[in-house]
């Protein structure tokens, strides 16, 4: 995910021996794959209960947790990976690393021989 602080993956792919394994561009955060949506419909409740929270939210009848297409594109970008597809588009990451040349890492705790 594009913008996921936390993802280590350009510090793994870096410490790999030659290129690393292919990597995906995806937008969003890292609770980006965090997507679902709660409506009142997935609830067995009585109709005067039903009719309680129409009138306390307002008559939303559902409400998203996450962005839907984000998560979309994350699915698709899976099943490309599932079906030997290569990635739509490199991580950002990875394509700012194609023009700027960058010193491969080493691993903490590693030693020549």
């Amino acid at each position: 995910m594009d913008e996921d602080n936390i993802d280590s993956r350009q510090q793994f792919v870096e410490s790999c021996d030659g290129p690393g394994p292919s990597t995906s561009g995806c937008p969003g955060t890292h609770l980006t794959p965090a997507y679902f949506r709660l409506g009142l419909d997935e609830f067995e409740l009585p109709e005067e209960v039903r009719g309680m929270a129409r009138d306390f939210t307002g008559s939303t009848e559902s409400a998203p947790f996450g962005d839907e297409e984000h998560a979309n594109e994350l699915v698709d970008e899976v099943c490309k990976w599932i079906l030997g597809e290569e990635p739509s588009r490199p991580a950002h990451w990875k394509a700012t690393q194609a023009t700027t040349r960058l010193v491969s890492p080493e691993l903490t705790g590693t030693r020549s021989k």
